[in-house]
């Protein structure tokens, strides 16, 4: 699925909601929509818009009521709930980030592990736990403990501070840590907004 642009120039600034999650907050209440009001909604274009609104009906999530405007309404017997679905232009849904989700789950639950046990409690592979751990360690919500002369496995330890919400961190390609809950990015850290905590 093609990714939502920035928007318009002179377009309204959206909060700190992804387009996305203000174009299906919009559906989930019972609003019937156009494509111009979903990108108005979102703060993003046109095509970025409508990308999202086909593979919400690709996917049977909502209902095309008409091409020319193109409109639609959410099909109330298919709601997965107030989270944004994950979803290809073909409907299919997007499994990528529910591993890091159970990361971020057992990591409020468990606060002090190792990797070995958070793999265990979370049911994920310890490759992409040790690539997620790293990032949540630079990002400042873990800290690390690790003495090499014993070469016992690293603990970490979740600092309670900087806990900003349910929402797991996203790592984004570009290697930036990106915090939903928080609607910023918290890691390499803003000089001018500061880190998580």
């Amino acid at each position: 699925m093609a990714r939502l642009r920035k928007r318009p120039v002179g377009a309204p600034a959206a909060s700190s909601k992804s387009p996305r999650s203000a174009i299906w907050a919009a559906l989930r209440s019972g609003e019937t929509l156009t494509l111009a009001e979903a990108a108005r909604l979102g703060g993003c274009d046109k095509v970025s818009a409508r990308t999202f609104l086909r593979a919400l009906a690709a996917g049977g999530l909502v209902e095309r009521l008409s091409e020319n405007p193109f409109t639609v309404r959410a099909i109330a017997e298919c709601d997965p709930g107030p989270a944004v679905p994950r979803l290809r232009e073909d409907g299919s849904l997007i499994a990528e980030g529910g591993d890091r989700q159970k990361i971020w789950r057992a990591v409020r639950v468990l606060k002090i592990f190792d990797l070995i046990g958070l793999c265990a409690a979370a049911e994920v592979d310890p490759l992409n736990a040790r690539n997620y751990l790293q990032y949540l360690v630079k990002a400042g919500y873990l800290a690390m403990d690790y003495d090499r002369s014993t070469r016992r496995p690293a603990v970490y330890t979740a600092i309670s501070a900087a806990y900003t919400g349910p929402l797991a961190p996203q790592v984004a390609r570009i290697k930036s840590v990106w915090d939903p809950n928080l609607g910023r990015v918290v890691w390499p850290v803003d000089p001018a907004e500061g880190g998580v905590a």
